[in-house]
C-alpha cells in the first residue's frame, strides 16, 4: 500500500501518513485512503484487557487512522478547501 508523510510545519514529532489501496479493475475489492496522525515517539501500549479484536496486547499505539471511500474522501477535500480558503485566503 503507497504512502506519503506529511511534515507538519507548526509542532513537534507528529506528522499525517496517508495510504491508500487501488480499488481493482475486475471490482473484486474496494480501494480506499487512509488519513492517519502519526506520533512516532508515543509511549502508549494496548494493555491486555484493552486489545480486542484488532490489536495485539503490548502493541504501540502511535496515532489515529481514518479510512475513506470515494464519497467520503470528496466530502473530506471539500471541508478542507473551505478551511483552507476561510484561514488563509482562496487561492488564485
Amino acid at each position: 500500500m503507497p504512502k506519503e508523510k506529511v511534515n507538519p510545519s507548526i509542532i513537534g514529532s507528529w506528522y499525517t501518513e496517508v495510504s491508500w489501496r487501488r480499488e481493482p479493475a475486475d471490482g473484486a475489492g474496494k480501494g480506499h485512503v487512509q488519513v492517519a496522525t502519526v506520533n512516532p515517539y508515543s509511549p502508549f501500549e494496548f494493555p491486555e484487557k484493552d486489545a480486542g479484536d484488532h490489536f495485539e496486547p503490548g502493541e504501540r499505539f502511535d496515532g489515529w487512522r481514518l479510512t475513506f471511500d470515494r464519497d467520503g474522501l470528496n466530502r473530506l477535500i471539500r471541508v478542507l478547501r473551505k478551511a483552507r480558503d476561510a484561514a488563509f485566503g482562496a487561492d488564485a
